[in-house]
């Protein structure tokens, strides 16, 4: 049984902006549904969120698209989306989003530190990757949402549901940060036809380290400690890996259907023997979306053509979305943790 890391991660309701591009480059506009993750708890519009109470819906965040009566709402679990006719006081139908049957794709690299010890410990058969940049398909791996986690990574989960023109065809789609996991759901359709998690993290806080009791003050031990060690049958101390992704819109390859590309990069904590201080690159690829039939698939184009691609269109990693910060003290700037110098790579900071 093999399994990635639960890592915890995407104003008031807005009326629709159109898209826009740029050198043949698509940047979908995203408008922020309402939700009561934000400061104080409470939604802008209560009166709408008291009616979906009495039907026992209990939102976090909905948005009706702009205009009309028919609301989209993400309830407390985190795990489905509802309909809700606002005018006729009527729940209509839901659909899950634990099993959407879209399979996200991940660096082998991306695994938890400590994954080879856990499967050992609770007697599972573990088969090591030999090449920590390859490409791992996991069905709908759909995390829950951590509140405690609403101040970090660009703070993008105080508006969990949102939505957006995402494959140009003039028609919103809802745009979803639930945990770490990107969700793109067409309300036409009825499903999602894209998915994919920004970011994996298995790291602890000094804090975090101190109160587990892990020593990792010797040469051979990582600089940064991995929170899977803190397996109940496992207790040790592992060298703590980060990873990000980055995505990127439009039509590169010419034919005339929208693409998505992701940009991944997987990290691994350096140990004190080493005079460079934080994290080094041990995984990474790209990879194409393409639009098929309403829904994003993969594509077996190789990582250096789709790198050439975004090359030829002067992208950056910072450019990829997301990339800018919406915490306090940090809107419109560089989410800090994608562009950490700890990471000690290039390419983060162009």
């Amino acid at each position: 049984m093999r399994y990635m890391l639960p890592v915890f991660l995407l104003l008031s309701s807005l009326t629709i902006s159109d898209a826009y591009a740029v050198g043949g480059v698509y940047y979908p506009v995203l408008t922020k549904g309402d939700s009561d993750l934000k400061s104080g708890n409470d939604f802008s519009n209560q009166a709408i969120a008291d009616a979906m109470y009495k039907k026992r819906l209990f939102p976090d965040a909905f948005t009706n698209l702009g205009s009309g009566d028919i609301y989209y709402v993400i309830g407390d679990n985190f795990d489905s989306i509802s309909v809700f006719n606002l005018s006729m006081d009527q729940y209509i139908e839901s659909w899950d989003l634990e099993n959407s049957n879209y399979n996200t794709i991940n660096l082998a690299g991306e695994e938890m530190s400590a994954e080879e010890a856990i499967e050992g410990a609770h007697g599972y058969d573990y088969a090591p990757f030999s090449n920590p940049s390859a490409l791992v398909a996991t069905p709908s791996p759909i995390v829950l949402m951590n509140r405690a986690d609403n101040t970090a990574h660009g703070c993008f989960q105080l508006y969990p549901l949102r939505y957006g023109d995402i494959d140009g065809d003039g028609k919103p789609e809802l745009v979803l940060f639930i945990g770490s996991t990107w969700i793109v759901f067409s309300p036409t359709l009825k499903k999602v036809i894209f998915e994919t998690q920004w970011k994996q993290l298995d790291v602890l806080t000094d804090a975090e380290v101190a109160r587990w009791g892990f020593k990792h003050d010797a040469p051979g031990d990582p600089q940064y400690v991995a929170k899977s060690g803190t397996d109940r049958l496992v207790q040790a101390v592992f060298p703590a890996r980060r990873a990000y992704a980055k995505l990127y819109f439009g039509d590169f390859d010419g034919n005339g259907k929208s693409d998505i590309l992701m940009w991944r990069k997987a990290y691994q904590s350096r140990l004190n023997s080493d005079s460079v201080k934080g994290y080094k690159l041990i995984g990474e690829a790209l990879v194409q979306y393409e639009l098929e039939n309403g829904i994003y698939v993969k594509q077996d184009t190789a990582s250096a053509t789709v790198k050439g691609w975004l090359a030829s269109k002067n992208l950056t990693w910072q450019q990829g979305y997301p990339n800018v910060s919406e915490c306090a003290g940090e809107a419109g700037k560089p989410i800090p943790e994608t562009v950490d110098p700890l990471l000690n790579d290039p390419d983060v900071l162009q």
